[in-house]
Order: structure tokens, then sequence, then C-alpha cells
């Protein structure tokens, strides 16, 4: 994860420092990297309602698109923003819906600097299912390669349970 406040503590002042290292480190040992660009700066004006966005996406874009031109040879996938089902604030609908926006811009971007780039969305806390159909019935599939969530519940609960998310993921997922 790449805190967006943490590499432009100041406008238009970026720090790579700590992002170069990770990419560095993790080239040298063959890894592959995913970067999850999430949180925005201090100085940067939220989005009414939102604790977690920024006003203007346009920001948001340049940052990112700077992201994905240093980092391109060695990051092929790029996960949209940490935890967004309970990190951005409003309605379930009111969330999917901006989390959905943040989607289509990051693809946008992505996409055009890096045609081979996977983009990785959803990024749920505790597996929540109910996330997963909100963001997919706002049409957030269309911008997406890959699905990703986690959980903080034993392995048996998520695979073993009659209320398993994963199970429940599989099945908002085959339609």
């Amino acid at each position: 994860v790449c805190y967006w406040g943490n590499l432009e503590k100041k406008k238009d002042e970026l720090d790579w420092y700590f992002s170069d290292i990770a990419i560095e480190k993790t080239a040298k040992k063959g890894l592959k990297t995913v970067i999850c660009l999430t949180g925005i700066p201090r100085w940067l004006e939220k989005k009414k309602g939102s604790s977690n966005l920024p006003e203007n996406l346009d920001r948001y874009r340049k940052i990112l698109r700077l992201m994905v031109l240093r980092y391109k040879d060695e990051v092929q996938h790029w996960e949209i923003w940490n935890e967004p089902n309970v990190s951005l604030k409003g309605t379930l609908d009111e969330k999917a819906r901006d989390y959905v926006e943040l989607l289509k811009n990051a693809s946008e971007v992505i996409r055009h600097e890096d045609i081979q780039a996977k983009i990785i969305g959803i990024c749920a806390r505790n597996a929540c299912p109910v996330w997963l159909k909100a963001v997919l019935d706002k049409d957030g599939a269309k911008y997406l390669d890959i699905v990703s969530f986690y959980s903080h519940a034993p392995i048996t609960t998520l695979y073993q349970s009659a209320k398993s998310p994963v199970l429940a993921f599989r099945k908002i997922l085959d339609g």
C-alpha cells in the first residue's frame, strides 16, 4: 500500500524514497509487486461527505499517472483504494457510486499508460459480498480485471460456514 499522504505531504512535492526502496527490494527478490495508492494528503480538499476521497479526481489521476509511468516496468497490478467499503462515507449506494467513479478514473489512467496492466478492485474488508454486489450493480466490473477481498476471520469461517463470504462472492460473480 502506498499512502498518498506520505508520497505528497506538500502539494507538488513528491517523495518517492520509500516507494522506490520497496519496489527495488521486491524486484531484487524476483517477486511481483501490487501497488495500492490510497488515502489523500491532509492539504487536499476532501469530497463532501467523504473522509477519504478528493473533491476533484484530477489530482488523483495526476499522481496515479506519475506512479504508473515510474513503476510500469516493475508493477503490472494496481489495486484501487484500500478497504473502500469501510473507508468511504455515506450510504452503501453512495459509497459504491463514488468507488465506481474512482475505478473509472483509475482504469482510464492506468490503461492509457500501460495497456498490459491489471486492475484490482473491490478490496473489501471482511469479504463483504454486499459491497461486491453494490459495485457490480453500478457497472464497476467494466473497470476491473481482478476482484480482491480479505478477512480477519478464521479460515474455516471463510470457506466452510453456511455464511461463508467466499461462497457468497462466488455466487455473485457466477451471476
